[in-house]
């Protein structure tokens, strides 16, 4: 019995790696920004901790009056002017969210590409240490 279950562990970890998708099938899709919603599904305490922040709510503080200020809102918004903030079809990105850091996280943040650091990087996740 002993035998069979180590080819048959082999078997099952060589589909498993075959399934996980490499940068060949994820770079088809654009780069762009997901937004916090989509990183709190698995980064939920560090989403939690971070709501809490003067981060979170830097586009709150602007108030109508400067709201809709271009010198503002690079500052108070995420991706504004570089494919975020503002641009159509993006999530709602108002405030310094994790992609301010991390990078436009469409392409990095299917959690079969997040399971593969280095796929996850080379499909733009900055690390935070790296800034």
């Amino acid at each position: 019995m002993k035998r069979l279950s180590i080819p048959i562990a082999l078997l099952f970890a060589a589909i498993v790696l075959m399934a996980l998708p490499g940068a060949e099938n994820v770079e088809h899709s654009p780069p762009g920004y997901a937004g916090s919603q989509r990183c709190k599904v698995c980064h939920y305490e560090i989403f939690e901790s971070w709501s809490k922040t003067k981060h979170a709510h830097a586009f709150v503080v602007l108030g109508e009056k400067h709201a809709a200020d271009p010198n503002c809102l690079s500052c108070h918004t995420t991706g504004y002017l570089r494919g975020g903030y503002g641009s159509d079809n993006v999530p709602d990105l108002r405030g310094i969210q994790c992609e301010a850091c991390h990078g436009p996280g469409l392409r990095y943040s299917r959690a079969s590409v997040m399971r593969q650091p280095a796929l996850s990087r080379e499909l733009g996740l900055t690390d935070v240490d790296s800034l």
